[in-house]
């Protein structure tokens, strides 16, 4: 009984999530949840904002098992974070000059 109820609950599902965009049943698809790999955030514009979140959970996770005592933890999690997002923007500038200005010329 039970894996009837889920067939044709997956089946009533998989009926309502999997149509064409300009559909008139897409507004179901909408409503039914996020899924985090299927529908990716639209932030193409500003993607590289989402590295420093990214960037301050590795330096807490990293400073949390690093540190020998807890009393400037914070400080140390938001150097190490600081630390490391000046070191991307520099290399992304110098990958940038890089490939735009030295290597056409080569």
């Amino acid at each position: 009984m039970m894996m009837m109820i889920m067939t044709l609950l997956s089946t009533f599902l998989l009926s309502h999530i999997a149509v064409p965009i300009g559909s008139q049943s897409a507004g179901l698809a909408l409503t039914l949840g996020y899924r985090p790999f299927l529908d990716p955030l639209d932030a193409y514009g500003a993607w590289f904002f989402l590295s420093i979140p990214l960037v301050f959970f590795v330096a807490m996770s990293y400073k949390a098992l690093r540190v020998p005592t807890m009393r400037y933890y914070w400080r140390q999690v938001f150097k190490m974070t600081g630390q490391i997002v000046i070191a991307l923007v520099l290399l992304s500038a110098a990958l940038f000059i890089l490939v735009e200005v030295a290597l056409p010329f080569m």
